[in-house]
């Protein structure tokens, strides 16, 4: 006699995942969104939303003698900026078959239906995340430093590149030779299949003969098309020649507080207090948060630890207490108590110190959301061959239209090539 056991009648038990399980194994956090919402907000409705540049005052003043004339009056310094949303859309395609089978009893993760949303936010939001973050207004995710073969590149972080931080499996891409007026390198459309994180080399398909060092990796179709980053807003010109349509080279104060030392060079606090003394000297305010990647964070912290010391409580086992908390790295500047964080979307050997609720506006003409016209989210997708036809299928759109600005870089700032090991590398 032979018992019934699990081996036995494994195909005729359903089988049961945990949720957990369906996660995707990929960073889909999203901080600097959160901290965004802290800012102003200013619909782009009409033309784009435009604001004064108040550059300088008039300096009408004097020490005339007695019963001399007062000072000629002169105007202040003026120009208008411009800033007007950007359109990001996430989208998915599912057959009325797997509509209808991937149901809640018979789909994981309660059905086919809601895992394509939950992908589909994720990555729009994380998408969002990083073009805000560690953007600069072209839509460049990575730069090319060396074509290892026709399907091979590896990423480069110096040059102004992020590495592979922004990219990811699945996405589509297309080489261009400038971040702007550029002209596209081989066919368009290569799909990301491979990302080494340690050696930052990149695999894509089908090949591409043309592509080169120096050129840029951009999310296929949307060269130039992109909202403004943090690497825009706060910068000197390295990333882009004017701000919100006014060029940096005319009016200098459009350029934010930027130290640069040229190569990778130790982070130290006085030059941490030299950044918050520049933006003190020139406008008076005082940064709320400080921003970097883990590899900076870790920089910050070596600073730090050859003078830590370890409270010991009489009668009681010391605790040997190693890392940090989310809240434990504090930066304090005369008023300012800035909350060291990292953020996974800023490129490698970058600081940022920000007045973000002081001089940061987020646009929000239309908040993420799908597409219903007031009625369910899924269209029936139109025939690929005939015009007047429709597919046996069905499409849903996730749009949001935002974007950033910034009304007073000099109030903000980043220190550049801070040596960075975890993403550059750096000894």
């Amino acid at each position: 006699m032979t018992a019934s056991t699990v081996t036995n009648l494994s195909e005729s038990l359903r089988r049961i995942y945990a949720e957990r399980y369906f996660e995707v194994m990929q960073n889909v956090h999203t901080p600097y969104l959160e901290e965004l919402e802290e800012c102003p907000d200013e619909p782009t409705e009409g033309a784009g939303w435009f604001f004064p540049f108040f550059l300088d005052s008039p300096q009408n003043i004097g020490a005339p003698a007695e019963g001399g004339d007062i000072p000629s009056a002169k105007q202040r310094t003026e120009v208008q900026g411009q800033v007007n949303a950007i359109q990001l859309v996430g989208s998915f395609q599912i057959s009325e078959l797997l509509r209808q089978a991937g149901t809640a009893r018979a789909g994981f993760n309660g059905g086919e239906i809601k895992r394509h949303m939950k992908e589909c936010t994720t990555d729009l939001a994380k998408h969002t995340q990083r073009l805000l973050v560690g953007g600069h207004g072209t839509h460049r995710l990575a730069v090319v430093q060396t074509m290892n073969s026709t399907t091979t590149f590896t990423a480069d972080v110096n040059n102004g590149g992020q590495g592979v931080l922004h990219l990811r499996n699945n996405m589509l891409i297309d080489f261009y030779d400038l971040d702007t007026a550029g002209a596209i390198q081989g066919a368009a459309g290569g799909k990301i299949t491979s990302i080494n994180w340690n050696t930052r080399l990149v695999t894509f398909t089908p090949l591409n003969a043309t592509a080169a060092a120096t050129h840029g990796v951009y999310l296929s179709g949307y060269y130039g098309i992109a909202p403004n980053g943090l690497r825009n807003l706060v910068d000197n010109a390295t990333f882009s020649a004017s701000l919100h349509g006014k060029s940096r080279a005319t009016y200098d104060k459009l350029n934010a507080n930027v130290i640069d030392p040229g190569t990778p060079t130790d982070l130290d606090e006085d030059v941490m207090r030299r950044m918050c003394d520049q933006i003190y000297h020139q406008t008076g305010r005082e940064i709320d948060r400080i921003r970097a990647n883990t590899g900076v964070i870790n920089s910050y912290l070596n600073m730090l630890t050859p003078d830590r010391r370890y409270q010991v409580v009489n009668g009681q086992a010391p605790k040997w207490l190693t890392g940090y908390k989310t809240g434990d790295l504090v930066f304090t500047y005369d008023k300012a108590t800035a909350v060291i964080r990292k953020d996974p979307d800023i490129p490698q050997r970058e600081m940022y110190f920000l007045s973000l609720k002081d001089s940061f506006y987020k646009h929000t003409l239309k908040k993420m959301g799908w597409l219903d016209d007031g009625g369910g989210i899924l269209k029936q997708t139109p025939a690929a061959t005939n015009a007047n036809a429709y597919a046996t299928s069905w499409t849903a759109t996730l749009m949001s239209l935002l974007n950033q600005s910034c009304c007073c870089p000099l109030a903000n700032g980043v220190i550049r090539n801070v040596k960075d090991l975890g993403l550059a590398g750096d000894t």
